[in-house]
């Protein structure tokens, strides 16, 4: 079970890892139009005290989760909301940390809050970028617009039906690349790509410059990475973003990772080398209105690039 460390006397562990971490990936993905889950502790006898599981999962957003929340309750829940507003990255998970008013003041309540940042932890591991974090005092305070305020740090409109907005708040109704830190621009023919890779139709997208700030797409494919290797040049600089599905040690079922691989030839001009750099976290923001991107990879050479050096970054 997952253990990131708190304290000495509270370390969460969740129940089913494999079957929970499944389930992020099916929400983050939109399987089965699911946006929400509910995590429950699993018991107060001892040694279960810090344990949690999922207790439910589904479509229907805020409201459905809300169903799951007791008076007598702790929980967690996580929540896709489309902020409107947003025109780069829409679409957020919401962190809900539920303590129903009927639940005694004592070690429950105290282990809840040293539990809710692992618990957000195990969560961004998985690929489910947590946007905010919002404990309610009660049901009536769990609605769209006071999550939003929580979101945004200001009053915005957001969906109230997430799957009704889903066809025009999508991940992909963001404009090109942001080019307020960076001056990159991602030019739009990523995205059909992207959203293939994401779609696991793809294995692998190949962006290059087509100007000193500019990316678009050069290739796609599902060859592996044998492919990518024939595209480092020692005199450019390119970006590939892949999709790598591997078995972890430990685990029963394998693991879909998106990794950032950084094509930077020893003979690119130096003056080129120092923008990639900064242009790089641009293109990670971007590539996040269809996805996580879980790490980055620089090989030095073509031999470089085989599937032991990258999943070594997950270590």
């Amino acid at each position: 079970a997952f253990s990131a460390r708190q304290s000495e006397k509270s370390e969460l562990k969740v129940q089913e890892r494999a079957k929970v971490i499944q389930l992020l990936d099916d929400m983050r993905h939109h399987r089965q139009e699911k946006n929400w889950m509910v995590f429950k502790y699993t018991s107060e006898q001892y040694g279960k005290r810090d344990e949690l599981a999922c207790e439910a999962t589904g479509a229907g957003g805020l409201e459905k989760a809300k169903a799951y929340f007791g008076d007598n309750d702790v929980k967690f829940g996580v929540v896709e909301v489309v902020v409107k507003g947003d025109k780069y990255n829409p679409v957020k998970y919401i962190l809900i940390t539920w303590i129903g008013p009927s639940v005694s003041a004592g070690l429950h309540k105290a282990r809840s809050a040293g539990h809710r940042p692992q618990l957000v932890a195990f969560i961004k591991k998985h690929g489910v970028g947590i946007s905010a974090e919002y404990q309610a005092d009660s049901l009536a305070d769990l609605d769209y617009e006071n999550i939003a305020q929580k979101v945004m740090q200001r009053r915005q409109e957001v969906a109230t039906t997430v799957t009704a907005e889903r066809s025009d708040m999508s991940r992909s109704h963001a404009v090109s690349g942001d080019t307020k830190t960076s001056g990159l621009v991602v030019s739009t023919t990523v995205d059909g790509p992207l959203r293939e890779l994401y779609g696991r139709t793809k294995e692998w997208v190949l962006m290059a410059y087509a100007g000193r700030d500019e990316l678009t797409f050069v290739e796609a494919g599902s060859t592996g990475l044998d492919a990518i290797k024939k595209f480092f040049d020692p005199s450019s600089i390119k970006f590939c973003m892949y999709a790598l599905t591997y078995r972890p040690t430990g685990y029963v079922d394998d693991q879909t990772k998106f990794i950032l691989i950084s094509l930077v030839g020893e003979n690119a001009p130096p003056l080129q080398k120092a923008r990639s750099g900064g242009h790089r976290q641009t293109l990670i923001d971007y590539v996040g209105k269809f996805g996580a991107v879980h790490t980055q990879f620089q090989p030095e050479s073509p031999e470089d690039i085989f599937t032991k050096n990258i999943t070594s970054k997950f270590k």
